[in-house]
C-alpha cells in the first residue's frame, strides 16, 4: 500500500536522495508516495529515470555498528535473494534499494510447504556468506534491552520469563532474526519470487527461530497456539524429531521479545493500535507457552 507525501516530508527526501546519489540530476526524481507499513522507519518510493526505488529513512538514531554491519552484510550476500542496494550511510542508516513489485506476505499468506521451502532456501543462500562478522543474537538480551527502562511496570508474568529463560541454541547458523511476514514480498516478476528486507539484525542464531517468525508472525491473531502444527513444521525443517523443550524455548525467545519491542513501543509515544495488539496478543501467547 501507497500514499501520498507531505510537502515537508517531500524536500526531506528529496534532500536525503541527492546527499546519497549526488550525480543524480533532481528533475529526474518524481512519483514520491510514502509506505505506511514501517514502524523503526519511513520509507518512501521513488521513480528515476522511469525505474522505481525505495529510501529508508530510519525514524530514530541507533548504534552506528548495525547500520555498518547491514551495510557490509549487503556486499557479502551476493547469493540472498535481497532488494539491490543503491546507496547507504552507515551513519544515519538512510539507504536507497531497487523497488520490488509484489504482495506483502503477510498481506497474501502462504501453504506450509512454500514456508518450509522458503526458510530452508533462505538458510542455504544465507550460507554462502563468508566474510560477514558472525555475532550471536541472543532474543533474550534483546528483550532486556527493550524493557530495562520499564521493567518494573510489565507484568510479573513476562519480567520472571525474562530473568529466568536462559538462552543456550545448540545449533546455530546465520539467521534473519526478523523474518516477520512484512519483511517477505512475495513478487510475480522475479523467477524466484521471495524476497527478503530488513537485514539489520542478521546473525548467527538457531534455524528455528526464522521458522517460527514467520509462521507464528502469519498466525498471531489466533486465540490458541498450535503446538503440535509448530511441532510438525519445525521437524520438517531440520528433517529430524525435536525435543519439545527446544521448541518450546524458541517460542518462547520470540514471543517475549515481540513483547518487548511492542511494550518499548508503547512507552516511547507510539500509541498505534497494531502495538498495543501486540502487547496483548504475545502476553496472552507467553501465558498459554508458559502454562
Amino acid at each position: 500500500m501507497v500514499t501520498k507525501i507531505n510537502i515537508k516530508d517531500l524536500r526531506v527526501a528529496r534532500d536525503l536522495i541527492s546527499r546519497l546519489k549526488p550525480n543524480w540530476s533532481s528533475e529526474d526524481i518524481s512519483d514520491f508516495m510514502y509506505l505506511p507499513t514501517g514502524y523503526s522507519n519511513d520509507n518512501y518510493r521513488f521513480n528515476y529515470n522511469e525505474e522505481f526505488y525505495v529510501l529508508r529513512r530510519p525514524k530514530k538514531k541507533e548504534k552506528r555498528q548495525l547500520w555498518e554491519r547491514e551495510y557490509l552484510f549487503y556486499m557479502d550476500s551476493k547469493l540472498v535473494n535481497k532488494p539491490e542496494l543503491i546507496a547507504m550511510d552507515i551513519n544515519t542508516g538512510v539507504m536507497i534499494t531497487k523497488w520490488i513489485s509484489g504482495d506483502l506476505l503477510g498481506d497474501i499468506g502462504a501453504n506450509e510447504d512454500s514456508l518450509i521451502n522458503y526458510v530452508s532456501q533462505l538458510h542455504f543462500q544465507l550460507g554462502s556468506v563468508s566474510h560477514f562478522t558472525r555475532d550471536n543474537y541472543n532474543p533474550v538480551e534483546v528483550s532486556k534491552k527493550f524493557l530495562g527502562p520499564y521493567s518494573s511496570a510489565i507484568n510479573p508474568d513476562s519480567r520472571r520469563l525474562m530473568n529466568d529463560l536462559a538462552w543456550n541454541p545448540k545449533n546455530f547458523v546465520l539467521t534473519h532474526n526478523d523474518l516477520n511476514p512484512w519483511n517477505i514480498i512475495v513478487s510475480t516478476t522475479r523467477a524466484d519470487r521471495w524476497t527478503t528486507l530488513d537485514w539489520g539484525v542478521v546473525a548467527m542464531n538457531d534455524p528455528l527461530f526464522d521458522l517460527i517468525a514467520v509462521t507464528q508472525g502469519l498466525s498471531k491473531n489466533d486465540k490458541e497456539l498450535d503446538l503440535e502444527k509448530t511441532k510438525q513444521l519445525s521437524d520438517k525443517l531440520l528433517r529430524t524429531d525435536l525435543e519439545w523443550s527446544r521448541i518450546i524455548l524458541v517460542l518462547s525467545a520470540f514471543w517475549l521479545r515481540e513483547y518487548a519491542w511492542a511494550y518499548c513501543m508503547w512507552k516511547s509515544g507510539n500509541e498505534r493500535q497494531e502495538i498495543k495488539d501486540q502487547i496483548d496478543i504475545s502476553s496472552a501467547k507467553l501465558k498459554q507457552i508458559r502454562g
